[in-house]
């Protein structure tokens, strides 16, 4: 064995002592989460995404059988440890004083739910959260810059290699945007969305990522799809009406749908606007004062409202300038 391969990064010796650890405890009320800064209930709204609104799924609504519906086996416990030994925690990255780790997360905890103290367990939400927001936020950045480059060589009157004009083609086609519209409405329509507001909406949406859908398929945003998606999972609400959500492969996957929704969907063009003149003015995107311009997403009653609400009393707004530590180890599970 070379010395490269015999070597383990922190993370990598903190992520095995961490599940051995979490294996030998019993998991249940005796589990020990740090005291957290995030108190207050929020409700749930059901989420009108790609398609039109939809109404509020009752409690009695019903998962159609899925054959490839599958619990996960992640346990909350085990990224819970993990998070405390390399300190990380939303206090520390709110105050500046920690970046936030890489994280590859196949799915949410299963058990999630099972943290019967509701801070702990929105605590745990936040940080799992936050680094894959964080993640596709650099990758909507990294599009930016590519974007202004050639919007810049086109100007100069200079030609675009192939490579170029195949990526900006795709890009045209995932944002359902006309070539004709040029590079400069790609421009305005990608951009970063505020954190405070990418996790309350998760929240909301999942139950801070205990809804069944959230724990089985990643479905943390709430968005719908057409009955023949086949990444589409069916379910019975009031008067028998059946809604089809869209899943995905990894909670990150969810996140980028949920960019790209926001950042293409002609319901969320207020929304792109505000956000642009702030960017124009030199202002901070934060997450408030884009929060009005989301009223469409769902048919909850003042759900705007209800947004502000999460991020104000949960100081999200707080996380809006936190950053990914690019040069350390992803956490993976």
């Amino acid at each position: 064995m070379t010395d490269g391969a015999a070597y383990q990064s922190r993370f990598e010796r903190t992520a095995l002592g961490a599940l051995a650890l979490s294996t030998a405890l019993l998991y249940g009320a005796a589990l020990v989460f740090p005291t957290p800064r995030l108190l207050s209930p929020v409700p749930m709204s059901s989420h009108r995404s790609d398609r039109a609104a939809l109404p509020l799924l009752s409690s009695s609504a019903v998962i159609l059988p899925v054959s490839r519906l599958t619990p996960e086996r992640l346990r909350a416990e085990t990224l819970q440890n993990i998070f405390d030994q390399v300190d990380y925690s939303l206090e520390s990255v709110a105050g500046g004083a920690s970046q936030v780790p890489q994280l590859h997360l196949s799915a949410i905890p299963g058990d999630l739910r099972q943290i019967h103290d509701a801070g702990a367990r929105k605590d745990l939400f936040l940080r799992l959260m936050l680094p894959l927001v964080l993640q596709v936020n650099d990758e909507l950045t990294s599009e930016r810059r590519r974007l202004a480059a050639l919007h810049r060589q086109r100007g100069r009157g200079a030609p675009l290699s192939s490579d170029d004009d195949a990526w900006l083609s795709e890009r045209f086609s995932y944002y359902r945007v006309s070539f004709a519209d040029g590079i400069g409405y790609l421009l305005h329509i990608i951009d970063i969305i505020p954190p405070s507001l990418a996790l309350a909406q998760a929240a909301m949406e999942s139950g801070w990522g205990t809804s069944r859908l959230a724990r089985l398929r990643n479905v943390l945003f709430g968005q719908t799809t057409v009955g023949d998606d086949p990444q589409a999972i069916a379910i019975r609400g009031p008067g028998k009406r059946v809604v089809h959500y869209k899943t995905f492969a990894t909670p990150a996957d969810a996140v980028r749908s949920y960019a790209r929704n926001l950042n293409s969907h002609p319901a969320y063009e207020s929304f792109r606007r505000a956000r642009a003149q702030m960017r124009t003015q030199g202002a901070s995107l934060a997450g408030r004062g884009l929060v009005e311009n989301l009223e469409n997403y769902a048919e909850m009653a003042e759900y705007s409202r209800s947004l502000q609400r999460v991020i104000r009393s949960n100081d999200l707004g707080d996380l809006d300038e936190a950053t990914l530590a690019v040069n350390e180890d992803v956490l993976r599970f």
